[in-house]
């Protein structure tokens, strides 16, 4: 009997514990230059800090519309916006200018987003000429025809997300990048011959390509005499 009421006492100590664990407190809290927000988006008043520097988002539920009432409410130096473990379903067009500020923002992130939002044109709208890199991991949907509106991206990372695109989207992608990882996605082939020439041009160049399912020709052997072990399957 006793050893029955103490597995009784164990077993309601271990849900406590695990359902506190699971918790977690809704709302933005500022961090000197950062701001992290957790299960919700920021507003205006979030916003209202000239020493921001970096918006990170967390545990967006599921069906998250990423929207600002208000244009051009930015008042700090955002230069990165990250969002982890979050589902997002629409991002309202120029919703990342208005939140960092015009032509303000450098990097931007999404790790561990799920949802039915596509990343395109419109939800990378406003930010043509400041964003520098662009990292997806695990997640979302990229349309990377719609990549090369961003006239300084130089460093892009995609990994286990599904691409929508061209061998000849790809291709116009690489003229600025100075950095490439593709890795465990649904692509099979890419533009070999323009790969070569992109690695092999004066300015140093990072090429990643690893973990997908190649379909092999002869192409593909320039890439892989310009530097060993670039591609993996």
């Amino acid at each position: 009997m006793k050893f029955l009421f103490n597995l009784l006492v164990i077993s309601s100590v271990l849900a406590f514990t695990t359902k506190a664990q699971s918790q977690y407190n809704v709302g933005c809290s500022k961090h000197k230059t950062l701001l992290l927000c957790t299960g919700e988006q920021p507003n205006e008043d979030d916003l209202q800090s000239s020493e921001l520097q970096t918006i990170m988002m967390v545990k967006l539920p599921e069906g998250t519309w990423l929207s600002l009432e208000k244009p051009q409410v930015a008042t700090g130096e955002i230069q990165k916006i990250e969002i982890k473990f979050s589902s997002l379903a629409k991002v309202d067009p120029g919703y990342f200018e208005s939140v960092s500020g015009r032509n303000k923002l450098k990097r931007l992130e999404f790790r561990n987003v799920d949802g039915s939002l596509v990343l395109d044109k419109n939800v990378l709208k406003g930010l043509e000429k400041s964003l520098n890199y662009l990292s997806v991991f695990y997640g979302l949907k990229v349309n990377i025809a719609d990549l090369t509106v961003l006239e300084n991206l130089i460093h892009l990372d995609l990994i286990n997300t599904t691409i929508i695109g061209t061998l000849a989207d790809f291709e116009k992608l690489l003229q600025p990048l100075r950095s490439l990882e593709i890795k465990d996605c649904n692509v099979n082939q890419l533009p070999w011959d323009a790969l070569a020439k992109w690695v092999s041009s004066g300015e140093s160049k990072r090429l990643k390509i690893h973990e997908n399912k190649w379909m092999c020709d002869c192409s593909i052997a320039k890439i892989k005499h310009l530097q060993s072990g670039i591609i993996q399957r």
